[in-house]
């Protein structure tokens, strides 16, 4: 019972690492491809099912364990049809253990409206799932299916944030892009570092983690990485930085053992980065040598070089991969309204069916063996 209570309490960091872990996956999946026994995708995915479904029911229940495999896979199903609808190359639906599930294209988005219909789809097809729980309740009476109701209303909510590359932040892109391509541009630098403070105030490395990838996704995309290489260098030093005090702060604050082994690692790996990135920047550096002792003034030499880059940088610089066209005007206008109106059902589905009486000690049944 105590352990369970101890998994109960960081039920929302669990929630949230389900859309958020997602994103690293693409950058793992030629690993584990390479590995003998799951070198098939259909291993592969069979394996991260099965895995998924152990996993959720040791953290939850098995009716959370069940709930959240089916919500996950019908809203990655959403994003799957929408990529094959739009003529994209699909590796198919992967469920991965702890970081829920995603939905993998083998080429990048050909157009602005691909972007924000793909996006948009993987929530949509979410109301499959969560309006018909809720209903469920209505026939049963059984608060357990407003409590479902609840959770996976809350995964969707935190992944239509406007933080880049979550779906919400692919959307407000794609809109934001259609009337003028540099406020794309600097739309993904603001979620950027809107992230950073949301994730230091709140404690959330995983969501740092995910717009550092984002932002180099997207300036990718734009055509600017190399640009603006010593800005980029000056942003992963801050991030790093800000990751390893949350990560050093949790190995301390978290309860139990899982929590105490991952920030362990995770700040063993940022030391090793950081002191490649010392000997790289000085006794190592390609144009000319330092000695290690002026890591320090590199570091501050880069940052303001770095701010140099970013404010010569001219809208006509911004050059996204060819044809990656805009949308039309009533395109723009109407998934910009769905997106609004997607959000607000989302909000109201979760405020609802926290207010059914026994839901909240639903909610416990559902973290509770």
């Amino acid at each position: 019972m105590q352990e369970a209570r101890a998994r109960s309490g960081h039920l929302g960091l669990y929630i949230i690492l389900v859309k958020f872990g997602t994103k690293l996956f693409p950058f793992f999946l030629k690993f584990l491809k390479s590995i003998p026994f799951v070198k098939s995708l259909f291993g592969l995915k069979g394996i991260g099912a099965a895995s998924s479904l152990g996993f959720y029911t040791y953290l939850f229940s098995w009716e959370m364990a069940v709930s959240l495999v089916v919500f996950l896979f019908i809203h990655e199903y959403g994003h799957l049809r929408a990529m094959k609808e739009c003529g994209l190359k699909t590796s198919g639906i992967y469920l991965i253990p702890g970081a829920g599930a995603v939905a993998l294209a083998d080429e990048d988005f050909k157009t602005a409206h691909n972007e924000m219909y793909i996006a948009i789809m993987g929530p949509i097809w979410g109301f499959w799932f969560m309006i018909p729980v809720l209903a469920l309740y209505f026939v049963s009476g059984n608060p357990l299916f407003a409590a479902i109701a609840s959770i996976t209303s809350l995964v969707t909510l935190f992944n239509l944030f406007p933080i880049n590359p979550l779906d919400g932040g692919r959307m407000v892109k794609s809109l934001l892009y259609s009337f003028r391509e540099s406020l794309g541009f600097l739309f993904m630098l603001g979620s950027f570092f809107a992230a950073i403070l949301i994730g230091w105030y709140t404690g959330l490395a995983l969501l740092i983690w995910i717009a550092v990838i984002g932002l180099f996704e997207g300036s990718s995309a734009y055509g600017v990485k190399e640009r603006l290489a010593k800005f980029y260098t000056t942003i992963l030093r801050c991030a790093g930085g800000v990751l390893f005090y949350l990560f050093w702060k949790g190995f301390w604050v978290r309860s139990g053992l899982f929590f105490t082994i991952m920030a362990g690692v995770y700040i063993t790996m940022l030391l090793g980065v950081f002191i490649w990135d010392i000997v790289s920047a000085t006794i190592r550096n390609k144009k000319k040598y330092y000695p290690l002792y002026a890591y320090p003034l590199v570091v501050i030499s880069d940052f303001f070089r770095g701010m140099v880059e970013l404010i010569s940088l001219r809208p006509k610089d911004l050059k996204i991969r060819e044809g990656y066209t805009p949308m039309s005007k009533r395109q723009t206008l109407f998934y910009g309204v769905l997106y609004l109106v997607i959000v607000v059902v989302t909000i109201a589905l979760i405020v609802y069916a926290g207010t059914i009486p026994g839901a909240h000690h639903a909610k416990e049944i559902l973290m509770d063996k």
